[in-house]
């Protein structure tokens, strides 16, 4: 099964080339790795193109839309896997929280489900990469989500996902309202909308390889005014 996989980044120019040396490491030729930049004020760019002037699997492309944020960096890569015909997509963070050596485990775990949700809250995940404030926000934000949309997925946040392409050909994610993590929440409610089998796997959260996180209150807001709307 061809697949890529879509990180979007954003001055993420210390974790960045490591990431990418994890996952080209597990030596999977049919998994291509696209890095989708948010207009970084440091080397991200720069860093991603000393791996792909030795490593053809890897891509990067700055995001073409006017509007920045996690959202159009994903709807960009969406557009890039649909367009050169990959059969899985996997989505993940630029900074090393998730951990590459899940990616066979999300690949075979597709053999019987459409959208397999690298998740921290369900037996054997582990969210410890969190730290204490931003897990309680999470954990609880979860189940909050859970109740709130009426469904079963108990890590509707995770970042960690791979789904087969299929699921982009018939979820309108274009027009997506969601800018920053919620996005995130939409599109697993919309896929479940629309039919398709989407199943949780335990991965372990780790602390990111460098840098500071992009957490604010401000997604907070975001994701409780757009739920309002789902």
């Amino acid at each position: 099964m061809s697949c890529i996989v879509i990180i979007p980044a954003l001055n993420e120019d210390k974790s960045i080339p490591l990431l990418l040396d994890k996952i080209l490491s597990l030596g999977n030729d049919a998994c291509e790795i696209l890095v989708v930049d948010d207009h970084s004020c440091d080397r991200t760019v720069s860093e991603v193109g000393k791996v792909l002037s030795h490593n053809s699997r890897v891509k990067v492309m700055v995001n073409p839309w006017p509007e920045h944020g996690l959202a159009y960096c994903y709807k960009a890569g969406f557009e890039y896997a649909l367009k050169n015909g990959y059969e899985a997509v996997i989505g993940m963070d630029a900074d090393g929280s998730h951990d590459p050596l899940e990616i066979p485990g999300l690949l075979r775990s597709l053999e019987d489900a459409d959208w397999i949700v690298g998740s921290r809250y369900v037996l054997g995940g582990n969210a410890s990469g969190l730290g204490a404030v931003r897990y309680l926000i999470s954990r609880f934000g979860n189940i909050y989500i859970r109740r709130k949309l009426r469904t079963n997925i108990k890590d509707m946040t995770s970042g960690f996902n791979c789904f087969k392409a299929d699921v982009l050909k018939r979820v309108d994610f274009l027009n997506v309202a969601s800018k920053g993590f919620v996005f995130q929440v939409e599109m697993k409610y919309l896929a479940l909308k629309a039919g398709f089998v989407v199943k949780e796997m335990p991965i372990r959260f780790h602390h990111r390889y460098a840098g500071r996180s992009k957490f604010s209150l401000g997604i907070v807001f975001e994701a409780l005014a757009r739920l309002n709307h789902l």
